[in-house]
């Protein structure tokens, strides 16, 4: 493609991006929190859609911010912290082989060999090497990074690791493009499977980003 021509190196999120799994995760959190019996049905759909419109950061992030919501002692905050955790990956784990992926990814990464690219995600690191291993995706990638590491971070080590001239984010939500320009690379946006498609197209005109609307063609 030749949106990628003037990198060298190119990082990629995962969900959103290679994945169609964006919903698939929403639907593993909100039954992850039912599931705890800590929450009404009320505050369920809220915390789902809190975390649906902030993809991109990891399910750490999240779940402690789901329990600062309730008045409970530091230790019992602990344990649900660890219920929700458990309860989200095992969703996860039971549909990520299933999901499917962007149309076009695999041509499009076939495409780029040649290039410096990695993965940088707010999944949990260990369980998504073994999804993308699984899949097929792993020889494309130098390395796969992943949560509790934060993906600024990640990209941060990716940029300080490798000798390149010109790097870029590809990914599909807000954390994305922050984790970006706070390591002063180029974002692009992929927009199709975005869960924030048209305030990340308002963003793309205000900060003049560029945006893939297919990988095919």
């Amino acid at each position: 493609m030749l949106i990628f021509e003037p990198y060298d190196l190119i990082i990629f999120d995962c969900d959103g991006v290679l994945l169609d799994s964006n919903n698939m995760k929403v639907a593993a959190m909100r039954a992850a929190l039912s599931l705890s019996n800590y929450f009404s049905d009320t505050q369920v759909e809220a915390l789902a859609s809190q975390f649906k419109e902030n993809f991109g950061m990891s399910r750490y992030h999240h779940v402690a911010s789901f329990t600062e919501t309730l008045d409970i002692d530091g230790a019992e905050k602990q344990k649900l912290e660890e219920m929700l955790l458990l309860a989200y990956a095992e969703q996860v784990d039971k549909f990520y082989l299933e999901v499917p992926e962007a149309l076009g990814i695999k041509s499009t990464l076939s495409s780029l060999k040649g290039k410096l690219m990695y993965v940088a995600s707010g999944s949990e690191q260990s369980q998504l090497r073994t999804v993308l291993e699984k899949r097929n995706f792993s020889n494309y990638f130098i390395e796969v990074l992943g949560s509790p590491v934060s993906k600024s971070q990640n990209i941060k080590n990716i940029l300080n690791s490798v000798s390149h001239i010109s790097a870029v984010m590809v990914g599909d939500a807000l954390a994305d493009y922050e984790a970006a320009k706070k390591n002063n690379i180029d974002f692009i946006f992929y927009a199709p499977l975005s869960n924030v498609k048209q305030s990340m197209l308002e963003l793309s005109q205000k900060h003049d980003f560029k945006v893939i609307h297919s990988f095919k063609g």
